[in-house]
């Protein structure tokens, strides 16, 4: 009985001892294990954070290769550095291997960011893959609808497709938000002129113009849309200013104010601002053209009417309380026109872009064609060159 005894306690120490053995074991190689995650983690944060400061300080591409690929090599399932290497490899133009290395980046972290998608889009728009690259910025857009670099890369892909109307859709965020945005107004100018809408474009164009005045490539843009001959919609070329000026057809019930055969129809003139008429109720400029390429704007002119009825109240004190009397500033400013008061901005270029509601001939010595405005650009002396 004691011989049995002894034997089973044997026994209980030896699998105690085991026991310990297994343990400590067990708890060394957990510990080994998880200094070794803690050194690696550490490892390639290193790694990462050389390789952003070679590519951002040092503008060294294939060093930032390198430190990530390293990185990679102690943790293959970690994203982050796919995500920065698909960077590098498109900065390198190396798109296909850049959506090879994004494309794990999204597979690895398992719920992509607006991040991800945006720079898949990038990737994607450069590999001509113009479709799919609007899907990602469409997604990246759902996830971060306040990020306006997205919007913008969306409306070139767009202009590019010619899908004009959906790029005007999607940059008009962008220039709600922020209508100084130099890229903005570019690509709405390009949409614009794809529509045709060469006026409208070329507002945005100027617009760009004036945000970097040392931008040659913008001054083209402007040039090339106030010279194009791709703009005729409408024949509104061929309505001249005299056409319209001895189109009368029948007087009104007040007399001296006439019906034109053109009523309804879309004009673009260019114009000065006279300083020799009274300004009320609108802008009179001088008309310049083929027929009167030389005006003198404090004599008089050929001239029309430009007004609208959304500016015909506005000296209604009542309504329009801070009304200082200035009705060509005004007018300037309702329809978003750019102009420098310490200038003299009345001897700038317009272009005006209209309606023809009828001819004025009411109290005056010569008829004038009256003038429904739709738009209006001005152009400082400087620019006028631009246009042939």
């Amino acid at each position: 009985m004691n011989k049995i005894f002894k034997l089973n306690k044997k026994v209980v120490i030896i699998s105690l001892i085991i026991l310990v053995i297994l343990i400590t074991v067990s708890f060394g190689t957990h510990y080994i294990l998880n200094k070794r995650s803690e050194i690696n983690n550490i490892k390639y944060k290193e790694l990462v954070d050389k390789s952003k400061t070679s590519f951002i300080d040092n503008a060294n591409p294939s060093e930032t290769l390198i430190y990530l690929n390293e990185a990679i090599s102690i943790l293959p399932k970690n994203p982050k550095a796919y995500f920065l290497k698909s960077q590098v490899l498109m900065y390198e133009d190396k798109n296909k291997e850049a959506l090879s290395a994004i494309n794990l980046a999204i597979e690895l972290t398992g719920s992509p960011t607006s991040s991800d998608y945006y720079a898949r889009g990038q990737i994607l728009n450069n590999l001509n893959r113009k479709e799919d690259a609007i899907k990602d910025y469409q997604e990246a857009i759902k996830m971060d609808p306040n990020n306006l670099d997205i919007y913008k890369d969306e409306a070139l892909v767009l202009n590019f497709l010619k899908k004009y109307d959906e790029a005007l859709s999607v940059i008009n965020v962008v220039l709600d938000k922020d209508r100084d945005d130099l890229d903005a107004n570019i690509h709405k100018g390009y949409a614009l002129f794809g529509l045709k809408r060469c006026v409208e474009a070329a507002t945005y164009f100027y617009h760009a113009s004036m945000q970097d005045p040392k931008n040659e490539s913008t001054q083209e843009l402007l040039s090339a849309t106030l010279n194009s001959s791709d703009c005729n919609d409408n024949n509104v070329y061929s309505l001249t200013y005299n056409q319209i000026t001895n189109s009368k057809i029948s007087e009104s019930e007040n007399g001296g104010y006439y019906k034109s055969a053109y009523n309804g129809k879309v004009i673009e003139w260019q114009g000065k601002i006279s300083a020799y008429y009274s300004q009320i109720t609108g802008i009179k400029f001088c008309i310049t053209d083929e027929d009167h390429p030389d005006v003198d704007i404090d004599s008089a002119c050929d001239w029309f009417w430009a007004s609208s009825d959304k500016i015909i109240g506005a000296d209604d004190t009542k309504i329009n309380p801070s009304w200082d009397g200035k009705w060509v500033d005004y007018t300037l400013n309702y329809y978003q026109v750019e102009f420098d008061k310490t200038e003299d901005f009345y001897n700038y270029t317009y272009w005006i872009k209209g309606v023809v509601k009828g001819i004025d001939c009411i109290s005056r010595d010569q008829c004038v064609p009256d003038i429904d405005i739709i738009s209006i650009i001005g152009i400082p002396g400087p620019f006028s060159k631009l246009i042939n």
